[in-house]
C-alpha cells in the first residue's frame, strides 16, 4: 500500500485568509464594473480585471511548475495548467478585441476564439491525465480509458440530441446539440478529474493541491452553467451568463492562490501516492456503452430514413461499437501480456513457478508417448543470504541472473530453467535413465561454479526422476527438494539423487510427536530451542545426527516407536551443553581442565531429559560417549552393557562431527571419516554396528556422502 506523503515544512508562511479576501475583492470589482455600471469604459475595465486574473494565473502556474523536479509528473501537470490558462487568456483577449472593434460577429474572430477555447480544454484535460499517473499503469490501460471516454462522449452527444434538441431556441441543429453536450462533458471531466487528482488522498496534504481542487470544482460549475445558456431565453439567459463568468473568474483567482501557495513552500512533493486502479469504472463504462448502443440502434431504426436524426444515430452507434471492439482487443492483449509475465521471473528472466507447474504436468502427461523419462534437478545456492547481506540486493540479483544464464547455456535450451523462489532454481529435462540425469545435474553444478558472478557460488543439487522417485509433478518437486536439502546438510556443493531413505529421514513428521503426550513434546521442543540458542553452531549437527541415527535404526529393523525415540535422543544428545561455560562453546581446543568439565554434559543431559519421562531417552543420551572397550565416559561401560540405541547415536555423532569439523579441527572427507570409524571398531565402536554403518554410508554415495564432486 502506498504511504501518505509527509507534511512539508515552509520557508515563508502564507496566510490563506488574505488570499480569499483578495479573490473576493477582484470578483466584487468585476461584478460591479461588468453589471453595475452600464457604460463602455466600465465594460472595458471589467474585461481587464477578467483577463488580468487569467494572465496572472497562467504566469504563476508556470512559475509554480518550476518548483518541481524536471521531468516529474507535478511539473508537467502544472505546466499544462499554465498553458490552459494561457489559451483562455488568448481567447478572452480575442473576444475583447472583437467587441472593441465592433467585429464580434466576424467569422475569423469566432474561429480564433473557438480554437483558443479548444486548446484550453485539451490542455486542462491533459493536465488531469498527467497528474493522475495513468502513464504509470501502462499504455494499454490508458488507451482503454481513452476509448471508454470517446464512447461515452459520443453517447452523451446522442443523449443531448435526443432529449434537448427540441428545447434549443430557434431551429435546433446537430452542431448546437453537440456544443451543448461538449460543455457538459467537459464540466464533468474537470469536476471528476479535479477531485480524483489534486483532491485525492495524499495530495490533500499540501495546500496548493487543495486550492487547485477547489478551483477546478468552481470552474466545472461555471462551464456547466455556460452550457445552460443554450437552453435559457430572455433575462434568465443574461443571469446565467453573469453567474457563469463570475464562477470562472473566481476559479482562476483560486488558481492564483494555489500558485502563490506553491511558490511559498520550501519542500514540495513531486506527486501524491498513486491509488491502484479499480475494475469497476471499466465495468460500469462497458455496461453503459452496451446498453446505449442497443438504445441508439432502436432509435436509428425508428427514425425516418435519410433524416439527420437517423444518420446521427447510426454514426453514434458506429463510433461506440468501434470503441468497444478496440477496448476488447486491448483488454485481451493486456491479459495475454500479464499471462506471459506471470510465467517469467522478473529479476532473472528465467521461467517462473507457474510456468514450471504447467510444463511439468505437460511433460509427465506426455511420458507415455516418449521413450525418455522426465527428471527434475533442484539447485539451492549455498549461503546466498550472505551475498545479499554483505554486498547488497543489487549484487545478489546480478548473481542470480548470471546463474540463470549459466544454467540456460549448460542445458543448451533443450531443458527448462525455472526460478522457483529466492535462491532456488529447478531444471526440467528428459533423460534415458537416472545415470544420465546425474551427469546433467553435475554439469549444472559445474555451470553454477563457473558462472561469471561477483561472488564464488556453489549449490546443493537434488535429482528426482519420474516415475522412479515420484508419481506426479508435485511429488517430483518434493523429492528433488528433499535431495537438495540432504546435500546441503551433508557438505553442500554436491549432487544427491533422491532415495526413499532421504524422504524418511527428512519427513515432515515431528520427532517430538508423542501420541497423547503433548506436554512432554512441548518440553522437548523447549529444550531443543534452548540448546540451539546456547550453541547456534550446533543446530545443523544435532539434526544431522538425528537423521543418520534414524537411518541406522531403520536399517537395524527397530520398530517405529523405538526408532522415533532414538531420533529424539539423537537430536537432543548435546542438550547438556546448556550448562557449559561460554568459553567452551567457541570451537577452540580445550584445556585438560575444560575437557574434564565438558565430559559432564552427558550426565547433565540425562538430568534434563529425565523430566520428559520418555522411556530410554535420558539413559541413551548419558551413554552416547561410552566406548566399546570401556574407555568412554561418564560410567566406563563396555560391550553390550552400552544400550544399543546409545551405540547408534555414538556412530552418527562421530561421523557427522568429523565431517563437519566438530572435533576442533578441519572437516574430514567422508572417506576419511569412514576410515576413522573402521579403525575404531572394537575400541570405540560396536564391531557389528560399525560395519553396518560403514556399509550403509559407503553404499549411499547418492545421499551426498561420496567424496566425488565434493568441495571444489
Amino acid at each position: 500500500m502506498a504511504s501518505r506523503l509527509p507534511v512539508h515544512s515552509h520557508a515563508r508562511t502564507f496566510d490563506i485568509r488574505y488570499g480569499w479576501i483578495a479573490v473576493s475583492a477582484f470578483v466584487g470589482v468585476y461584478i460591479g464594473t461588468r453589471y453595475g455600471i452600464d457604460v463602455g469604459p466600465a465594460l472595458f475595465g471589467a474585461q481587464i480585471v477578467y483577463t488580468g486574473t487569467i494572465l496572472a494565473a497562467a504566469v504563476l502556474l508556470t512559475m509554480g511548475a518550476l518548483r518541481s523536479p524536471a521531468g516529474s509528473r507535478a511539473r508537467r501537470s502544472w505546466l499544462l495548467l499554465g498553458l490552459s490558462a494561457g489559451f483562455i487568456f488568448l481567447g478572452e483577449s480575442v473576444f475583447s478585441a472583437a467587441v472593441l472593434s465592433g467585429h464580434e460577429a466576424s467569422e475569423a474572430w469566432t474561429v480564433l476564439f473557438d480554437v483558443a477555447n479548444l486548446g484550453a480544454a485539451v490542455s486542462l484535460v491533459a493536465a488531469l491525465v498527467v497528474d493522475s499517473g495513468i502513464g504509470r499503469f501502462g499504455w494499454r490501460r490508458g488507451a482503454r480509458l481513452t476509448l471508454d471516454a470517446l464512447a461515452l462522449i459520443t453517447l452523451a452527444f446522442a443523449v443531448f440530441y435526443r432529449f434537448w434538441s427540441e428545447r434549443l431556441p430557434g431551429e435546433a441543429s446537430l452542431a448546437d446539440a453537440s456544443r451543448l453536450a461538449a460543455y457538459c462533458v467537459l464540466a464533468g471531466v474537470i469536476f471528476v478529474g479535479g477531485i480524483t487528482t489534486f483532491g485525492r488522498r495524499g495530495a490533500r496534504d499540501l495546500m496548493h493541491n487543495r486550492l487547485l481542487a477547489y478551483a477546478l470544482t468552481v470552474l466545472a460549475s461555471g462551464i456547466a452553467l455556460w452550457a445552460g445558456t443554450e437552453l435559457a431565453v430572455g433575462p434568465s439567459a443574461q443571469v446565467i451568463v453573469g453567474v457563469s463568468n463570475t464562477l470562472m473568474l473566481a476559479s482562476y483567482g483560486v488558481m492564483v492562490l494555489a500558485a502563490v501557495a506553491r511558490l511559498n513552500e520550501r519542500n514540495v512533493a513531486t506527486a501524491a501516492p498513486l491509488v491502484p486502479p479499480s475494475a469497476w469504472p471499466g465495468v460500469i463504462a462497458s455496461t453503459l456503452v452496451f446498453a446505449s448502443i442497443v438504445w441508439l440502434g432502436v432509435l436509428a431504426l425508428g427514425a425516418d430514413q435519410g433524416s439527420v436524426a437517423a444518420e446521427f444515430y447510426l454514426v453514434a452507434v458506429s463510433v461506440a461499437a468501434v470503441c468497444v471492439v478496440g477496448r476488447t482487443y486491448l483488454t485481451y492483449a493486456e491479459a495475454d501480456e500479464l499471462d506471459r509475465r506471470s510465467l517469467t521471473d522478473p529479476i532473472t528472466g528465467a521461467r517462473g513457478p507457474r510456468s514450471f507447474w504447467l510444463q511439468s504436468d505437460a511433460l509427465i502427461s506426455a511420458t507415455e508417448r516418449q521413450s525418455r523419462m522426465p527428471c527434475l534437478i533442484d539447485l539451492d545456492l549455498d549461503d546466498f543470504s550472505r551475498v545479499n547481506a554483505s554486498r547488497g540486493y543489487t549484487v545478489g540479483d546480478h548473481d542470480l541472473t548470471a546463474v540463470a544464464r549459466a544454467l540456460e547455456h549448460a542445458t543448451g535450451g533443450a531443458s527448462g530453467v525455472y526460478r522457483m523462489r529466492g535462491n532456488e532454481f529447478a531444471v526440467l529435462a528428459r533423460v534415458r535413465d537416472p545415470d544420465e540425469g546425474m551427469v546433467l545435474a553435475r554439469s549444472l553444478l559445474a555451470a553454477v561454479r563457473a558462472a561469471a558472478t561477483s561472488s564464488a557460488l556453489t549449490a546443493s543439487v537434488g535429482l528426482a526422476v519420474y516415475p522412479v522417485d515420484a508419481q506426479d509433478s508435485e511429488a517430483l518437486l518434493l523429492s528433488a527438494r528433499h535431495a537438495a536439502v540432504w546435500a546441503k546438510r551433508h557438505g553442500k556443493n554436491r549432487v544427491v539423487r533422491f532415495e526413499p531413505r532421504i524422504g524418511s529421514a527428512l519427513s515432515a513428521r515431528d520427532p517430538f510427536a508423542l501420541p497423547g503426550e503433548q506436554a512432554k513434546a512441548d518440553m522437548a521442543r523447549a529444550l531443543l530451542a534452548a540448546a540451539d540458542a546456547r550453541d547456534p553452531a550446533n543446530h545443523t549437527h544435532s539434526r544431522n545426527v538425528a537423521a543418520l541415527a534414524r537411518l541406522l535404526a531403520e536399517d537395524l529393523g527397530l520398530d517405529t516407536e523405538r526408532t522415533k525415540r532414538v531420533e529424539m535422543a539423537a537430536i537432543l544428545h548435546d542438550v547438556g551443553k546448556i550448562a557449559l561455560p561460554d568459553v567452551m562453546l567457541g570451537g577452540r581446543t580445550l584445556t585438560f581442565q575444560e575437557r574434564t568439565v565438558a565430559r559432564e554434559h552427558p550426565e547433565l543431559g540425562e538430568r534434563l531429559l529425565d523430566s520428559l519421562a520418555v522411556e530410554g531417552v535420558g539413559r541413551w543420551v548419558r551413554a552416547h560417549h561410552e566406548n566399546w572397550d570401556g574407555s568412554g565416559y561418564p560410567d566406563g561401560l563396555s560391550g553390550d552393557d552400552i544400550p544399543v540405541e546409545a551405540r547408534v547415536i555414538a556412530l552418527a555423532d562421530a561421523f557427522d562431527g568429523m565431517t563437519m569439523g566438530k572435533r576442533y579441527g578441519a572437516p574430514m572427507s567422508h572417506a576419511a571419516a569412514l576410515q576413522e570409524i573402521d579403525l575404531g571398531i572394537g575400541v570405540r565402536f560396536d564391531p557389528d554396528l560399525a560395519e553396518r554403518f560403514i556399509r550403509v554410508v559407503a553404499t549411499m554415495g547418492a545421499l551426498g556422502w561420496s567424496d566425488e564432486w565434493g568441495t571444489a
